[in-house]
């Protein structure tokens, strides 16, 4: 049995991405940053009995950027390095360069060592391609291929000044993704490794919270990632409550982002590859949350907003997944009403909404 090693293992993408190996026959080795990440992962109802089965293991390495993964790499096939901290609230350049660079680095100089490791699956992001820095109202008609790059570099995202208003750092978040894809090819070929490394470009990411157990609130999954409390926040954050801004109106599932992960270290892929389902904007998600659920909406459960107004139905770019396709086998053909429902059924089951 194959074992795969995947940073970050109490996050939103990496739970999903470890169901995908263990439902293919893999076994999986987890690193989480503190003892209580890790008791908080081996309670978690879709993962607990591939735990009891002893197929998922969990290992705490406290710092990404100066760990030490050696225990965690030990005797592995494939790594998903899938963790990489993000605020986009406040900080420096360094707070969103470092996580996201040398943490990659170091992780894959250690992987270097490890004869084991044949293949490594980065999970990057659409930013890394994308130029957010032009309003998708002003990018009608463009398409995004795995040809594109974000243009900011290192010293132009040193010379940004913060103004606070989180458009800074949303340009501090691209380069950094960009700078890591970057830096992971050049460590695979300045170490001589014998792995191969493909990178996983996804926008904005949506699907239920299987990195939350069973007890957790209303209150939690609005605090949450922000894949993850702005979905709830758009489907179950009452009559009232205000929609998140679609300021990057490109998603995809949760459900392809992992099947990709899984393909790129299958098929021991080097390339990039774009995930996307389509356009979207949060009052989309609340209009058909509605529809779905009426009762919920009777119960002033999901926000109203502005029905009519619909930013990403005005037009806006759209990422070319011809490659992913023909590669790796991907078939976008996840609806936003199918993971409404599947983000609004589990929403309900936990108890942090009702009728």
């Amino acid at each position: 049995m194959p074992t795969v090693l995947i940073t970050g293992l109490n996050g939103f993408v990496a739970v999903h991405t470890a169901l995908k190996f263990l439902s293919n026959g893999w076994s999986v080795r987890g690193t989480v940053r503190s003892q209580a990440k890790a008791d908080k992962v081996k309670q978690l109802p879709s993962l607990l009995p591939y735990i009891q089965q002893g197929k998922v293991e969990v290992v705490i390495v406290a710092d990404l950027v100066e760990g030490d993964f050696s225990q965690a790499l030990d005797g592995v096939d494939a790594v998903a390095h899938v963790a990489s901290p993000i605020n986009l609230a406040d900080g420096t350049w360094a707070d969103y360069r470092d996580p996201a660079v040398k943490g990659t680095v170091r992780l894959l100089e250690q992987a270097a060592k490890v004869p084991s490791v044949k293949a490594v699956a980065q999970m990057s992001s659409w930013a890394a391609a994308a130029d957010i820095s032009v309003p998708f109202t002003e990018q009608i008609g463009k398409v995004y291929t795995e040809n594109d790059w974000f243009p900011l570099t290192d010293e132009d995202a040193e010379k940004l000044v913060d103004n606070h208003d989180g458009v800074t750092q949303a340009l501090w978040y691209c380069t950094s993704k960009k700078l890591a894809e970057l830096a992971a090819h050049e460590t695979r070929k300045r170490t001589g490794a014998a792995y191969s490394v493909g990178s996983v470009l996804a926008p904005m990411i949506f699907g239920p919270a299987l990195h939350y157990g069973p007890k957790a609130t209303g209150e939690e999954l609005n605090k949450a990632d922000a894949s993850t409390s702005w979905l709830y926040q758009s489907v179950a954050g009452g009559r009232d409550g205000t929609l998140p801004p679609s300021s990057f109106p490109s998603w995809t599932s949760v459900e392809s982002v992992a099947e990709a992960l899984y393909k790129i270290i299958e098929k021991r892929s080097n390339e990039r590859y774009l995930i996307y389902e389509g356009p979207f904007d949060y009052q989309q998600f609340a209009n058909i949350a509605r529809k779905l659920y009426p009762e919920l909406d009777k119960a002033g459960v999901i926000p109203l907003g502005n029905p009519e107004d619909c930013p990403s139905e005005k037009g806006t770019y759209t990422l070319d997944t011809t490659k992913a396709e023909r590669e790796l086998g991907i078939k976008f053909d996840h609806t936003k009403e199918e993971m409404i429902k599947q983000v609004v059924d589990q929403i309900v089951a936990l108890g942090a909404a009702s009728a």
